[in-house]
C-alpha cells in the first residue's frame, strides 16, 4: 500500500523546486534578464513550505507569497492546543518572520482569479500579480452544512 508522508511531498517538492530551476524550463532568466517571478498562491502547511523552500534554494527567483489570511494556526501542532497544553497562540503564527528570514514577499489580499493566459494572479481589490511560474496551494475546506446539527456557530 502506498502511503503519502510528508517525507514524499518533500521529495517531489525538491523535485519540482529543480525541475523549474533546470536549463530550458524558465528561458531567457538565465541569459541575465529578469529574475524569475514564483507566486505561491495559499500560505498554509504547503504553500508557505514550498516558498520557504524555493526562498532557501533558489536567491535567484522572486517569489511572492499570496494570503488573505495574517495568521497561520498550525494543524500538525493542534494537539497541543487540543490537550491544553498550549494556548492557541503558540500554535499560530504571522507571516512576518518567513517574510524577514527569507525574502520572500508577502501579499495578505483574497486572490479572485488566475488568468492562465496573461499569467496573472487577480486579487480581490483588482490588482494583478504576475508570475512566471504559479504554484497553487489552496489548502482543505470544510464543507459544514453535510454534518446534521454542525454549523459554523457550534
Amino acid at each position: 500500500m502506498n502511503t503519502f508522508t510528508r517525507r514524499t511531498f518533500t521529495r517531489l517538492l525538491g523535485a519540482s523546486a529543480t525541475l523549474i530551476g533546470g536549463s530550458g524550463v524558465l528561458p531567457g532568466f538565465a541569459l541575465g534578464g529578469a529574475r524569475p517571478r514564483v507566486v505561491v498562491l495559499g500560505g498554509g502547511a504547503g504553500g508557505a513550505s514550498a516558498a520557504s523552500y524555493l526562498a532557501r534554494n533558489f536567491k535567484a527567483f522572486d517569489i511572492t507569497l499570496i494570503e488573505a489570511n495574517r495568521h497561520y494556526t498550525a494543524c500538525f501542532f493542534a494537539n497541543r492546543y487540543l490537550g491544553g497544553l498550549r494556548p492557541l497562540a503558540d500554535v499560530t503564527f504571522s507571516y512576518e518572520t518567513l517574510a524577514a528570514n527569507t525574502g520572500i514577499s508577502v501579499i495578505h489580499a483574497p486572490a479572485t482569479n488566475i488568468d492562465a493566459v496573461k499569467k496573472a494572479v487577480v486579487l480581490g481589490d483588482g490588482i494583478r500579480v504576475p508570475y512566471d511560474r504559479l504554484i497553487a496551494s489552496p489548502g482543505i475546506g470544510f464543507k459544514l452544512d453535510l454534518i446534521d446539527g454542525y454549523d459554523k456557530k457550534t
